[in-house]
């Protein structure tokens, strides 16, 4: 992305980060909040990746946006966390970036 450097640590099903559930505002009931954790390697700072316009397609090619930032994460706070609500049964998750890169979650998935 440009000269960003991220690298995804984690995305879970289910909206729990460290033992809190969190559901952006807006999500519907059909809907499950999706967490991904990434790690900053170069290029920018947590605020900035947290506040990055990042969405989610699944297999059916709908787009998912409803979303939140934090901007935290680490004791040296450079894991920024997206939470994005997706359908509570996905066949596939794909992180699209503003760049136009985008990143197959289904092998992050826990």
């Amino acid at each position: 992305m440009g000269d960003v450097q991220l690298q995804i640590t984690k995305a879970t099903l289910g909206g729990s980060t460290g033992g809190m559930v969190l559901a952006p505002a807006g999500m519907t009931a059909d809907q499950t909040p999706l967490v991904i954790q990434v790690k900053i390697v170069s290029g920018a700072d947590a605020t900035a990746v947290s506040t990055m316009k990042v969405w989610i397609t699944d297999e059916t090619g709908a787009n998912f946006e409803n979303r939140v930032g934090l901007s935290g994460g680490s004791s040296t706070n450079n894991e920024p966390v997206w939470i994005i609500a997706v359908p509570k049964a996905p066949a596939t998750l794909v992180l699209h970036f503003p760049s136009g890169e985008t990143v197959d979650l289904t092998s992050f998935l826990e």
